[in-house]
């Protein structure tokens, strides 16, 4: 007991027992003594402090529950709606991770983390346009982030903005003093294929497989972008190659029955 003549319960004390101990009693016991004694500014923390436990874990509808009491009690809660996000996550329920990421930011506009997180489920969802403002805004604080640059690139490709792409990525290379070269050109490439760019993609996938000739993607890819150039005969070979192979993909047996008769 301390002062103020209160009882203090240390945080997650509480639903320790109640979710360890054989002898519920004791649970209905501190419950009991919590109400009466009214103990300031633990009940939101205890829930939150048990569903951050119940993740760990991965018992996730008892954390949204205890999520969901943390923020009955404090409304302004940011990072309970933020957690209470993740165990929805968890739960495979995209709609609700969704709606209590977008609370959490209602709550707290600069919440970096929360804004990551969402951008990531949003690309998930293939909802490219709303993760580039998500990222654009985190961008703004942290210019030079190579890890939200890499995202940025890979939604702008998915949303069809081959150009703003590629002078992206081209940027993010320098940032990363060129390590990844393959994988550079590689998307590069990719971006010029979708733009129609086939003589530049053909030559960005003839560096990669000078250096990677077993790369599947630049393989396929390149067969693509000499098959859009008007190098039928080439094309046609490379997707023979493939079948002989046993690279049997959807992708390529069609372009063989329409175009390599």
């Amino acid at each position: 007991m301390h002062a103020g003549g209160k009882v203090r319960i240390p945080q997650g004390l509480l639903f320790y027992i109640c979710d360890n101990s054989v002898a519920r009693i004791k649970c209905l016991v501190i419950l009991l003594l919590v109400v009466s004694a009214r103990v300031h500014g633990q009940d939101s923390e205890d829930y939150q402090a048990h569903g951050d436990w119940m993740i760990e874990t991965k018992k996730y509808y008892r954390a949204v529950v205890s999520y969901k009491k943390a923020i009955e009690l404090d409304s302004t809660n940011a990072n309970a709606y933020f957690k209470c996000a993740l165990a929805y996550y968890g739960l495979a329920n995209l709609s609700e991770t969704r709606n209590y990421f977008n609370l959490a930011i209602t709550k707290n506009s600069n919440y970096t983390l929360a804004r990551y997180q969402r951008s990531m489920l949003l690309i998930h969802m293939q909802q490219f346009g709303e993760a580039i403002r998500d990222l654009d805004f985190i961008l703004g604080k942290s210019p030079n982030d190579t890890n939200f640059i890499f995202l940025k690139c890979v939604a702008l490709y998915h949303h069809g903005e081959y150009e703003d792409a590629i002078n992206l990525f081209s940027r993010l290379s320098e940032l990363r003093q060129h390590k990844n070269p393959l994988e550079d050109k590689l998307f590069i490439g990719n971006c010029h294929l979708h733009l129609k760019n086939n003589e530049e993609a053909i030559s960005l996938y003839n560096e990669v497989l000078s250096k990677d000739p077993d790369n599947y993607e630049a393989l396929i890819n390149r067969a693509f972008a000499l098959l859009y150039a008007g190098k039928k005969k080439e094309a046609c070979k490379e997707f023979e190659s493939f079948v002989q192979a046993g690279y049997h993909s959807e992708a390529v047996v069609s372009s063989l029955k329409d175009h390599c008769k």
